[in-house]
């Protein structure tokens, strides 16, 4: 080898040995996509129950599994809102810092659902689960894979319906057997008591309580149950309600009573006897309790319904979920399998007293009690067993339940509003799902 390739080759060396330890440098500097739990810390994610009801849970659970009775490294986290639990349950998954256990909700087909175990027929099997729990849950929660095998997305274990609190001074319990029923009363009420009540409230979206929830109960009751095939006729008739319950034009009672409490919502008015009936869920009667209503006055019945089709309730549940990515699946499984016990539903149930049972075997025990100690309501009261339980695809919940309210405390144009809204919702879930037409509009 002449002289002037033995230089050469040493140059090469010492070029290469150079890009090896520079490909290590950078590699070193990259940022590690580890999970931050990595076992050390078991996280759970639950929306809306208070954060030491479930510890309380968690004790009881660990009472009756000892094996997990000094596990002390699960770290619960509460929220408050829908809005926020979205898109913190989407960054924590983007950064890998996800939790192990968390819900999902049943108004959307969850953008995360790839991210879960499903559950071992083995475990559970889809036809138990039929005669186990009510057919919505089965048409919900059932899935299938590519070669046709069912199997559970996970348990359910309770859900809420709205139902209609009104005051006994005003209102009798006929009057919310239909509609038209609703508006006779209503008339009647408005005549006698002029400008001093407001009958029934709906009006004013950002100061009513779950707004989006009773407006979609509405469109439920015909039968409709997805965003993206509500009938124009279904649409209009559910508008219409909204409009016969309130005018917004001109100086209303409503407006007054906003006008001169503009920081308060329809429970505070309603606590002041302002409002003589309001649509909530059963949990709401916590906070009426803490607004000191009399409770001689207080009664509760089920959602009113049209008077010419089968009674259709509009339901809302969380089912928890386990991540795929946890590093503790065996706890995960442990503790949601006591979920589908008797024994543990009743527990939790106990604990969160203003749900109703997802299993069929606990619900006769479950109507008979009060859903809160210092009022004489009881969850029959606003139970119809002739009703058909049904789930309503809203596309993507936080989007949809933010961006109906204008629509609700402004009817101007409300149903070429609803039908933009409702295609652009329906677009961008679509997107977020397939992962297809991505750079197609969403008008």
């Amino acid at each position: 080898m002449n002289k002037n390739k033995i230089i050469f080759a040493i140059l090469w060396a010492i070029l290469l040995v150079i890009l090896i330890l520079l490909a290590l440098n950078l590699r070193s500097s990259e940022p590690t996509r580890t999970n931050v739990n990595s076992g050390e810390v078991f996280n759970i994610w639950i929306l809306q129950d208070k954060r030491e009801d479930f510890d309380e849970f968690l004790r009881k659970f660990k009472e009756a599994n000892p094996a997990y009775a000094n596990k002390s490294n699960i770290v619960v986290e509460s929220f408050s809102d829908y809005d926020s639990y979205f898109y913190s349950l989407v960054a924590a998954f983007s950064r890998w810092e996800w939790p192990d256990l968390f819900t999902l909700n049943n108004s959307e087909r969850s953008v995360l659902e790839d991210n879960i175990i499903g559950i071992d027929p083995l475990l559970i099997s889809p036809s138990d689960f039929r005669k186990m729990y009510k057919w919505v849950f089965s048409d919900d929660l059932i899935s299938r894979t590519g070669d046709g095998l069912e199997f559970l997305k996970w348990i359910p274990v309770w859900y809420e319906s709205l139902w209609v609190y009104y005051n006994r001074r005003y209102f009798k319990s006929s009057d919310f057997e239909s509609w038209t029923a609703l508006w006779s009363a209503v008339t009647d009420i408005s005549e006698r008591n002029s400008w001093d009540l407001v009958p029934l409230w709906l009006w004013k979206s950002d100061a009513t309580l779950h707004a989006w929830d009773i407006f979609t109960q509405i469109l439920a009751l015909n039968g409709d149950t997805d965003l993206g095939a509500v009938s124009n006729q279904t649409i209009g008739q559910a508008l219409q309600i909204y409009e016969w319950y309130a005018d917004e034009r001109g100086d209303n009672w409503f407006n007054r009573l906003l006008g001169a409490n503009p920081d308060k919502n329809n429970l505070d008015l309603f606590s002041l006897w302002d409002v003589a009936a309001v649509i909530w869920y059963p949990r709401t009667l916590q906070s009426i309790d803490e607004k000191w209503y009399r409770s001689t006055f207080l009664l509760a019945t089920p959602f009113p319904s049209f008077a010419w089709v089968d009674h259709k309730t509009l339901i809302n549940y969380d089912y928890y979920v386990i991540n795929k990515n946890t590093e503790d699946t065996s706890f995960a499984i442990d503790l949601l399998s006591y979920m589908m016990t008797d024994d543990w539903a009743t527990e939790y149930l106990d604990i969160f007293t203003h749900y109703l049972p997802a299993k069929i075997s606990l619900e006769d025990d479950r109507l008979e009690k009060k859903v809160n100690e210092n009022y004489n309501i009881v969850y029959k009261d606003f139970y119809d067993r002739d009703s058909l339980l049904v789930s309503f695809n809203t596309g993507i919940k936080q989007i949809y339940d933010k961006e109906i309210l204008p629509i609700l405390s402004d009817s101007t144009n409300a149903l070429a509003r609803f039908n933009s809204l409702s295609s652009s919702v329906m677009c961008k879930a679509g997107k977020a799902l397939t992962l297809e037409n991505l750079s197609g509009i969403c008008e």
